[in-house]
């Protein structure tokens, strides 16, 4: 279907007289024309007065024709609402702020269903979730308790989506999340946010605004905690209230919350930040602290006056397994330099025949079954917090091992993938069910690995990467850091991170580069010659 367009700035009503002037002229001087001259001259004369003023139409109104199609059938805008109890905060006289979020989606609905164009609608807090498996109004567990909002986990949910190419974008209605998104997968489709709030300045409200600490600690040590609390007042009697109030630190302790430290802080300029030194308990494993300031009555809203986080508590060893399927000066020497640190438990597995295996070094309790090869089951993974994978071809390995491989870093291990003459792509890992797991694009067309002296250096966009910060300051001190050589992996996916650049020839490639992966972390290696960097 075809509509035309006129995009003259005249006012209407000009343009219409302006039009019928133009006509009226034209019959006038036809009716001239022709009392002097027969009918066939009369046209020759006009015909020509005919086009210039039309041609004059079309340059002073420039019309414009727009075809509107209906798109592809399966085309259509994914809608996330976000269902977190922060959602339900009244703070405008319109309503809550998710039905002022129901409304909108409504309303784009209705203007867009003339343009043929479909909505599918999921919500969210912490957790994505199809609309027929949880409805807001028909779960009433829900509104018993806190539901907090992970942005980051539901942009990596919606990107893992095998079919998100359907859509022609996603739209967010949320409120925002407790914590600063960073470098996160992100849906191949455009992704756009609706912003749902009020001004500020009509707040009385108490926040933890953030909150830092450690994610590891070892037992029985000291850990900080800090805390920026702020205080928005719309009212003075509210403001007066909320001058000196109590933050504590809080461990869970079964169904209970006990408190590890508290002080008094002063929000007479409306923002403070509190340090605590917390003692952390003998028990290993994850636990969960929060930090809670007292609620005063008037606020908008109880819910931001608590921030939960966890923190793993753990011994001063990380055990780690290093797996290769044949041996190399880059295996020996990463193993040697591994054995040596005495903050790490390493144990090693590697193949000395077609179906023996040898382990070397820390043994855990349950890992009786490593030496009939790497696992084939997350359980005997989960002993260990970090996997390293040498150089070897895909053929290599079991469908059973991949898998467990991939449900490992989902589940919060971390992979570290080394590079050589059988890694990446060259190694036949593309349209495997780990490719996902290496932060570069591959394919089986990749260049066989390069060799020579390559410079390389730590890109200004990671120099305060915890992971490469003293590696920064070691390469700036040295003349020309090198390695001798290189994987030529694709482009770095969406929400990887590089740490480490080398220059070849004319361009700049990525070294090494880390990504997250559901709730772990993976990191690709395109050199197998870093080693010599020890001698």
């Amino acid at each position: 279907m075809g509509v035309l367009r006129w995009q003259t700035h005249l006012n209407p009503v000009l343009g219409a007289g302006l039009i019928l002037g133009l006509g009226i002229w034209l019959i006038i001087l036809y009716r001239r024309q022709r009392r002097q001259y027969s009918a066939k001259e009369t046209m020759v004369l006009v015909v020509p007065k005919i086009l210039i003023v039309l041609l004059l139409i079309l340059a002073y109104f420039d019309p414009m024709w727009n075809v509107m199609q209906r798109p592809d059938e399966n085309k259509k805008i994914l809608a996330l609402m976000d269902t977190s109890s922060s959602m339900e905060v009244e703070d405008r006289a319109e309503g809550s702020r998710g039905k002022r979020a129901d409304g909108m989606l409504e309303n784009l609905k209705q203007k867009l269903r003339s343009s043929y164009i479909d909505f599918e609608s999921m919500e969210f807090d912490s957790e994505v979730y199809e609309l027929p498996d949880r409805s807001r109004q028909q779960d009433k567990q829900l509104a018993e308790n806190i539901r907090e909002t992970d942005l980051g986990k539901c942009l990596v949910t919606i990107a893992e989506k095998p079919d998100t190419s359907k859509y022609m974008s996603v739209l967010l209605l949320t409120d925002g999340g407790d914590e600063l998104v960073q470098n996160i997968k992100l849906p191949e489709v455009p992704v756009y946010i609706a912003g749902m709030g009020s001004e500020p300045e009509s707040w009385n409200d108490i926040a933890i605004t953030r909150v830092e600490s450690p994610e590891v600690v070892e037992g029985q040590s000291d850990f900080e905690v800090t805390a920026d609390i702020a205080a928005r007042s719309a009212s003075y009697s509210f403001a007066t209230s909320a001058e000196r109030l109590n933050v504590r630190v809080e461990e869970e302790d079964g169904q209970d919350w006990e408190t590890r430290a508290s002080k008094l802080v002063d929000l007479a300029d409306s923002r403070a930040r509190v340090k605590f030194i917390v003692k952390s308990p003998s028990e290993m494993g994850m636990k969960k602290y929060r930090v809670r300031v007292e609620t005063i009555d008037g606020e908008l809203s109880a819910l931001n006056n608590t921030r939960i986080f966890p923190i793993e508590v753990r011994d001063n060893t990380l055990s780690v397994l290093l797996f290769a399927q044949q041996l190399g000066w880059d295996f020996r020497q990463i193993y040697k330099e591994l054995s040596d640190d005495s903050s790490m438990a390493l144990t090693s597995l590697f193949r000395v025949s077609s179906d023996r295996f040898v382990v070397r070094g820390s043994r855990q309790k349950g890992d009786e079954n490593l030496e009939a090869g790497f696992p084939s089951s997350k359980g005997l993974l989960d002993l260990y917090k970090c996997v390293i994978i040498g150089s070897f071809p895909a053929s290599q390995w079991r469908q059973g091992q991949l898998q467990a491989l991939v449900e490992y870093v989902r589940g919060g291990g971390a992979v570290i993938f080394l590079g050589g003459e059988h890694s990446f792509g060259q190694g036949g890992y593309s349209r495997t069910v780990i490719e996902p797991l290496f932060p570069w694009s591959i394919s089986a067309g990749e260049p066989k690995l390069q060799m020579g002296q390559f410079t390389v250096n730590v890109p200004l966009s990671a120099a305060n990467h915890s992971i490469v910060s003293e590696m920064s300051q070691l390469i700036s001190q040295a003349s020309g850091a090198t390695i001798e050589s290189i994987n030529l992996s694709g482009s770095l996916r969406s929400g990887a991170v590089n740490l480490l650049d080398a220059s070849l020839g004319n361009r700049t490639v990525s070294v090494v580069a880390l990504q997250r992966f559901g709730e772990g972390q993976t990191m690709g290696v395109a050199t197998n010659t870093m080693w010599k960097w020890t001698q």
